[in-house]
């Protein structure tokens, strides 16, 4: 028996033999370049620690190693997802930026100045292209792909504008003071001031426009998501939300957006979550359908046979017994009593095999829930129970061809449970239907105390693989309900 699955460590349960210990084996499974990726990239953040601790730089680090771990994590459980690919791309440049960032404040004694020089300068100019590529991952959330051409058209132009403003800050000294960088320049170029004038008039523009088209594209996917995409969007949403809220908070009672901006690793933490929730709610999904074919092919053989046993087997049989009830009448009408009295009992016997025949077809597959519906093969329960039975049918319009035979199975079974075990003296069957939903409640007057046996638990491995829920509530000596919850879409 595993646990847990092949898309992470598996723990293997096994006996040798029926009688001896268990023996567990934990399967592990090969480390796998989302892996080293991630490693790769918590060892660089690591590397930035190890310089000093910037508080203004803390959030880049910490972006980083959120970024990282989800993607790495998501990956492992849905190798190839595109936006846990975004996501370590996202981490490594946040890392790269982390670690540029920290050397150029602190430079470290055993680096020489100028590859100091150089590192920091890596940390400053791509910032930019940084943002607007963190700004795409969230916008491409939760499939790893932009909505429409429109926001792709978008996307391009703010690359544009990031690009530019990464060039201009890559020959230019432009936002060194800012970052708060100690180390300086790799080379020198004329034109400074005006590089400087264009940067600070078109950085702000250029910034505000990412952090409005992110959420905008966000907004615009959860009006049009569906029920899947939108309890995805409602993760990451809710991080933003308590991210803005730390962010207005701050700036409110310190002036300092320092408290929003160390809250932010909790959106990639939040969208990995809904990723990895909804892996698996894809998985039952599949799981349930898997089932439910199983259970609609066993119906159709289940049909197959019952219509062959009634239009082959007990059709041949019906017509055995008119030819010797004809034989009967022959034998009385030569006076031939012996082989009359012969006649008649093989004609007896033959009427008792059919009847039963009739009772196994029925039982494999009720040919009148096909054919007249699921009130006329309650009604057909109901008349043949040795105990009496009440109906109590509360809107019962024809429903889904699967909820029907199930919730014929569920009162045959109960009907079939009472009469065997419970001395009750009535069974009440309530069945209502709503829009999405049927209801059956199947409540005898017995014994109580029942278990689920290997007959309901049957029953409701059938029940579970429509996408239902059977319950049953047995006190001692107060009866017992059996309940089924159907959908009937």
């Amino acid at each position: 028996m595993s646990f847990l699955g092949a898309s992470g460590p598996t723990l293997e349960v096994i006996r040798v033999h029926p009688d001896s210990a268990p023996v567990i084996i934990w399967h592990h499974r090969p480390v796998t370049r989302s892996d080293l990726a991630a490693l790769g990239i918590g060892s660089l953040v690591a590397a930035g620690f190890l310089c000093d601790v910037q508080p203004g730089n803390l959030h880049n680090g910490l972006l980083a190693l959120s970024f990282a771990t989800v993607g790495a994590v998501v990956l492992r459980h849905r190798p190839g997802q595109r936006e846990a690919l975004l996501f370590l791309a996202a981490g490594t440049l946040e890392a790269a930026l982390f670690t540029g960032r920290q050397v150029g404040s602190a430079p470290p004694q055993w680096l020489s100045t100028g590859i100091s020089t150089w590192i920091g300068w890596a940390g400053v100019w791509p910032l930019p292209l940084v943002l607007w590529f963190v700004g795409l991952t969230l916008m491409s959330f939760p499939d790893g792909r932009l909505p429409g051409r429109a926001w792709r058209r978008m996307a391009a132009a703010t690359f544009g504008l990031a690009l530019t403003l990464s060039i201009i800050s890559a020959l230019w000294p432009v936002d060194y003071e800012r970052a708060g960088l100690r180390v300086g320049r790799p080379f020198s170029l004329a034109g400074g001031t005006l590089a400087g004038d264009v940067f600070d008039v078109a950085q702000p523009i250029t910034f505000l426009a990412f952090q409005l088209l992110w959420p905008a594209c966000l907004f615009v996917r959860r009006l049009r998501a569906g029920p899947a995409e939108a309890r995805q969007l409602r993760w990451l949403l809710g991080a933003l939300g308590l991210n803005l809220i730390v962010l207005f908070a701050g700036l409110v009672a310190r002036g300092s957006p320092r408290a929003g901006l160390l809250t932010v690793p909790l959106v990639p933490i939040a969208a990995g979550a809904a990723i990895i929730e909804a892996s698996y709610e894809s998985l039952v999904r599949e799981v349930r359908a898997s089932s439910r074919r199983v259970v609609e092919a066993d119906d159709a053989a289940r049909r197959r046979i019952e219509r062959d046993l009634h239009d082959g087997a007990q059709h041949r049989l019906v017509v055995l017994g008119m030819h010797l009830g004809r034989l009967v009448e022959d034998a009385e009408a030569t006076g031939s009593r012996e082989l009359a009295v012969a006649a008649d009992a093989a004609r007896r016997q033959l009427l008792e095999a059919t009847a039963e025949l009739r009772e196994l077809a029925r039982g494999i597959h009720p040919s009148i829930l096909t054919q007249d519906g699921l009130l006329a093969a309650l009604e057909s329960l109901a008349d043949r129970s040795p105990i009496p039975v009440r109906l109590d049918l509360v809107e019962l319009a024809p429903r889904a061809r699967q909820a029907e035979a199930t919730a014929y199975f569920v009162v045959s079974e109960a009907l079939t449970n009472a009469a065997r075990h419970s001395g009750a003296t009535e069974v009440v069957v309530r069945v209502a239907t709503t829009d999405h939903t049927m209801h059956v409640d199947v409540v005898d007057d017995g014994c109580g105390g029942a278990e689920m046996g290997r007959g309901l638990r049957g029953l409701g491995d059938r029940v579970v693989s429509v996408g239902g829920r059977l319950s049953m509530h047995s006190p001692s000596g107060e009866g017992t309900r059996l309940t089924a919850v159907l959908p009937c879409e």
